[in-house]
């Protein structure tokens, strides 16, 4: 049960990384389709930083299957066509974008939290720093081009009262 012994992975922490792998090749095949369908370099060049920043997770998640010699998932990007004709407005690609890294970072959490071996955790805690930041660079891009919208906020009651 050590959390710093180098031990097999669990049946929870497999499941976990194969997840990853595979919300991770999504994000890969997302972010290749639209980097090649945009026409706004800012955009294509955020979608290329997701793009490798995917890969990269993948094959970290890959390795560490790996160490305990089970085969870890390949994923293809065989079904991203080879268009370059435009689908979807940048706008809605970008909003796209930060519901997946969204969702790549409760992924991460609930791993880390799930996982007993520490190596793993602080892998999971690593990545998903990553993941934040460039979810914020992708909120600055929104914000910059004016697709991002504040949300509704509860009202300032101390402002009311001193108006």
């Amino acid at each position: 049960m050590s959390s710093f012994s180098n031990r097999p992975l669990n049946m929870v922490e497999i499941t976990h990384l194969f997840e990853n792998i595979k919300t991770n090749t999504v994000g890969e095949m997302i972010t290749m389709a639209f980097a090649q369908t945009t026409n706004n370099d800012t955009v294509k060049k955020f979608m290329n930083r997701g793009l490798k920043i995917s890969q990269k997770h993948i094959r970290i998640f890959q390795k560490t299957i790996k160490e305990s010699y089970i085969d870890a998932p390949i994923g293809s990007n065989s079904y991203v066509t080879n268009s370059k004709n435009r689908v979807f407005s940048d706008k809605l690609m970008m909003h796209f974008l930060s519901v997946l890294t969204a969702a790549g970072q409760g992924n991460y959490s609930t791993a880390s939290t799930a996982s007993l071996r520490n190596d793993l955790i602080l892998s999971y805690q690593r990545l998903a720093a990553e993941i934040a930041g460039y979810a914020k660079d992708g909120a600055d891009i929104m914000i910059e081009h004016g697709w991002l919208e504040e949300p509704p906020q509860a009202p300032d009651r101390i402002q009311l009262i001193t108006d």
